[in-house]
């Protein structure tokens, strides 16, 4: 199997640990964000939104637009990909996409790493991102409000679109991962097709680029461990806690994760 592997995951969800342990394997690369991936695909959306009514005459129809992208990121990940290796795509926004894509990439596979959305909101709002284009913060780090909410709709977004990749969608619990890394990873190497190796448990020793640009990296050039598993309870406060549970509740609830209501 040489498809390549999309990962995302709400910000803040362990995808850049997740991307350092698949990168450690021998037979595979994921670097850096890309991050053209999602962009890419608007585009096309827009083409068809906008031309889609006209390009049938032309001999162009929806399946043509989606080959055509998928050769443009076919060959964008053929030329950022050492030689002989499989490429990996670490954005945290590509799972949005995992409807376009399957289309686009029928030989693709799809990780998307979920984690606790109390812990993603506890992060979210104390990094201080700004928007490129406004030069405003990222709407989903102003409030655990906000926050919460973008979880959410995050979540539901990808349960929606997940049944169209089936066979080449697979979910990874954050916690499970680093509680533990050998169960969760042999899953994880059966399903992309690809044989075991030690070095993904040992990430922190490969060579992984790990830019200051992807908001995780200090703390991954760690080995793993799990101290970020509960660190949310110390800087949520009950009402905090009390916000994001009335909005992602159900969300939570329907994933396992316990709740105070």
């Amino acid at each position: 199997m040489s498809g390549p592997i999309f990962i995302g995951g709400v910000p803040r969800s362990g995808t850049t640990l997740f991307r350092a342990m698949i990168h450690a394997h021998p037979r595979l690369h994921c670097g850096p964000e890309r991050k053209l991936i999602a962009p890419i695909v608007r585009t096309q959306r827009e083409w068809w939104t906008t031309f889609g009514s006209m390009l049938p005459a032309a001999g162009i129809r929806r399946a043509t637009l989606d080959a055509a992208a998928g050769a443009y990121i076919r060959t964008l990940l053929a030329h950022s990909t050492p030689p002989g290796l499989r490429p990996a795509e670490k954005t945290p926004n590509v799972m949005l996409c995992v409807a376009d894509l399957g289309r686009m990439l029928p030989e693709a596979r799809f990780i998307h790493v979920i984690r606790d959305g109390r812990a993603v909101a506890a992060s979210l709002v104390r990094q201080h991102w700004v928007d490129p284009k406004s030069g405003q913060p990222v709407p989903y780090t102003r409030s655990v409000n906000n926050a919460a909410t973008y979880w959410t709709q995050y979540l539901l977004k990808v349960s929606k679109d997940a049944p169209q990749v089936k066979g080449r969608y697979m979910e990874v619990r954050y916690e499970q991962l680093v509680a533990m890394p050998r169960a969760v990873m042999q899953q994880v190497l059966g399903f992309l097709g690809e044989p075991w190796d030690e070095a993904v448990l040992h990430h922190e020793q490969s060579d992984a680029a790990l830019p200051s640009t992807e908001a995780s990296s200090e703390a991954v050039r760690e080995a793993i461990h799990s101290r970020a598993v509960d660190g949310w309870r110390t800087h949520l406060s009950t009402d905090d806690i009390a916000t994001i549970e009335r909005i992602a509740g159900p969300v939570l609830q329907a994933l396992g994760y316990s709740t105070t209501a």
